[in-house]
């Protein structure tokens, strides 16, 4: 996907590009910095040598050498955190971005970036992790690349004690806790869901379905009509997905950056009438900027349920709330072990 969050080792993630975060002087002396020169051999230590007195945010490009996962290190350095520092954020702003536009100069299409300046200076992980979040979907708006960031612990992941209580609370209607392990329950239910559809009556169209809203529940009339107008007949789902940008009057682009979703992996399924795997459906629902009922709709059509499981019900949350955030979406279903939204390909 554009934007991934994971758990990986950067020694051994697939990319064309490493971000390193050393020190001015290139030293590989701890941390992160030391494991990549393990890893790349003495011909880094040697290349590494023509530089020093890097600056804060400087970036400069050496080969992998014997590491096998990528071609090329980014090496920078981070700011130094302490609180009268009051340039830190700017310049840890300025690091990333920095990173990003010489992996685009060198033409490169992935990066695998770790939390710059977490360890031994100091700098807060939640902090970090909101400004590479920010500085990438910012960069990612206008270029197309694969981004990893790679963070090793939940500690930067900690949301507010509202929001944690909110979600809970949302979840518990439905049976579902933040903190308890459904993977059971998850696995117990395919991902495509046959669900018994009411046929609408004499005074509706021919086979029409009704929305989700008032499925499995008495009917009347009163109930019925307002979704008469809405439904379209035998629609499909990418020839709903394209009224639905019309009717939101939305750009492409717009749709597929929110959805956190590549250029070629929107085009796939817009172009070529692909029906995607859910993960894609739940995020374009995103992208999409649709209500609750309209999500259900939309995500219906492409064959899949929008229950059973805790990712459902995270996601629907925030549609129910309008909160169309994807990276603070995917940001708390990575901090639950739940698959997160959009992919890079279809």
């Amino acid at each position: 996907m554009p934007l991934e969050i994971r758990r990986d080792d950067i020694r051994e993630i697939a990319v064309d590009c490493i971000l390193n975060p050393t020190d001015e002087e290139l030293s590989g002396g701890g941390g992160t910095d030391y494991c990549i020169h393990q890893a790349a051999g003495p011909r880094l230590r040697a290349e590494c040598d023509q530089y020093s007195g890097l600056k804060t945010a400087e970036v400069v490009v050496t080969k992998a050498y014997d590491m096998k996962n990528c071609d090329y290190i980014l090496h920078t350095v981070g700011p130094i955190y302490y609180k009268s520092n009051a340039s830190a954020d700017e310049d840890l702003r300025r690091t990333y971005e920095n990173a990003l536009n010489k992996a685009k100069e060198l033409g490169l299409s992935s990066i695998a970036m770790p939390l710059v300046s977490t360890g031994t200076f100091g700098f807060p992980k939640k902090k970090a992790l909101n400004i590479a979040t920010k500085v990438i979907s910012d960069f990612l708006y206008d270029n197309e690349m694969d981004v990893y960031l790679l963070v090793y612990d939940k500690e930067a992941f900690e949301i507010s004690k509202t929001l944690y209580r909110n979600i809970d609370d949302y979840l518990s209607n439905y049976g579902f806790s933040l903190d308890d392990d459904y993977s059971e329950i998850n696995e117990f239910y395919s991902e495509r869901v046959e669900k018994p559809r009411f046929e609408m009556p004499s005074f509706g169209r021919k086979n029409a379905i009704l929305p989700n809203a008032i499925n499995d529940a008495d009917y009347c009339l009163e109930d019925i009509e307002p979704f008469i107008d809405d439904y379209v007949e035998d629609e499909s789902f990418n020839e709903c997905l394209r009224r639905m940008i019309i009717e939101k009057d939305l750009l492409e682009k717009d749709v597929y950056k929110n959805a956190n979703l590549s250029k070629q992996a929107f085009n796939k399924i817009y172009n070529n009438n692909v029906i995607p795997k859910k993960s894609n459906v739940l995020a374009l629902a995103i992208g999409l900027k649709l209500n609750e009922n309209e999500a259900i709709d939309f995500i219906e059509k492409a064959g899949y349920s929008f229950g059973h499981n805790k990712r459902d019900y995270i996601v629907r949350y925030f549609l129910k709330n309008r909160s169309y955030k994807i990276y603070e979406i995917n940001r708390l279903l990575f901090e639950y072990d739940l698959e997160m939204l959009g992919s890079r390909m279809e």
